[in-house]
């Protein structure tokens, strides 16, 4: 994973696409924490931002904030975090009602 974050193209190389399939398919917490770090540093660009909120993030962090690992729920509220710096994310997560998870 942390190959995909090096990777100066990771958008055009499908990077991204890999680092959300990571995320959706089920597995280990400990894999999921891992694809949350990784996510949580892409975000961390406005551009990797904007990217991410078109490929409707915001939909899969709502969902591991509903997990039961605490560890996953906590990556996942720092990855909630650093896109809601993205105005467009904000209102994504509003929404979805996440806010009360977050909280």
């Amino acid at each position: 994973l942390m190959d995909i974050l090096k990777n100066t193209l990771i958008h055009s190389n499908g990077g991204l696409a890999r680092l959300l399939e990571f995320i959706l398919t089920p597995n280990t917490p400990e894999i999921k924490c891992i694809t949350i770090k990784c996510l949580t540093r892409v975000a961390q660009s406005s551009e990797s931002r904007n990217i991410l909120h078109e490929q409707d993030v915001e939909k899969v962090l709502v969902e591991l904030l509903s997990v039961e690992d605490t560890s996953v729920k906590a990556l996942a509220c720092q990855a909630v975090a650093a896109m809601g710096l993205h105005p467009a994310s904000r209102d994504s997560f509003r929404d979805l009602g996440c806010i009360p998870e977050v909280v």
